[in-house]
């Protein structure tokens, strides 16, 4: 499509689009990559595309951090179901974590200052217990195969407590295989569940 066409010549990424930070269509299954060279993104696109059940998810690319953190800001928190997964280079990792950790816990003093960055919205409904956002999982890509045991080390601990969700690392084709095959079980057990969650 045009729009397809014109996101290759701005971005060089396939299938994905920059926008602008504020922008974002809540509920709209979505492909969040941050990372200023994205690593390995048609297989992670091609992995990815039959994630969402049916539904073709929009890809959008985020050259930073701060970016990411700014789109995030701005979206509902609270009683929502996540629509987003992000995906996200070793680099990012840490500062995504934390601001995904803010928007569950409301607290941003721990992240760098940004004066770009709107405030947190207020929370909507009732979230019994945990406020969620727009992000349901977290994917980091390595370059170098040899970070992955450090890495996953990282996720299984700081990651998922920082961001309060599960965080995947990929450093090959049958690893991200793997990590695609299990977040496509563990969101059909969440979307079967009484109380169940998307993403």
């Amino acid at each position: 499509s045009g729009a397809t066409s014109l996101a290759v010549v701005a971005t060089g990424i396939p299938a994905m689009v920059s926008l602008p930070s504020t922008a974002g269509q809540p509920g709209t299954p979505m492909v969040l990559w941050c990372e200023q060279k994205p690593t390995r993104q048609m297989e992670v696109v091609q992995a990815l595309s039959g994630y969402f059940a049916g539904q073709q998810p929009q890809f959008v690319h985020f050259a930073t951090q701060a970016r990411f953190a700014r789109w995030l800001f701005a979206q509902p928190r609270g009683e929502v179901a996540p629509w987003a997964l992000l995906v996200v280079g070793w680099r990012e990792a840490k500062p995504s974590a934390m601001a995904i950790g803010a928007a569950h816990s409301g607290n941003s003093s721990c992240l760098r200052p940004d004066a770009r960055r709107p405030p947190l919205p207020a929370i909507i409904g009732n979230p019994m217990g945990k406020v969620h956002c727009a992000i349901g999982s977290v994917i980091i890509i390595l370059e170098k195969q040899e970070q992955e045991e450090r890495v996953i080390q990282w996720a299984q601990e700081d990651g998922r407590t920082m961001a309060g969700l599960d965080v995947h690392v990929v450093s090959g084709a049958a690893s991200l295989n793997g990590v695609v095959t299990r977040m496509r079980a563990a969101r059909h057990t969440a979307m079967c569940s009484p109380h169940g969650r998307s993403t």
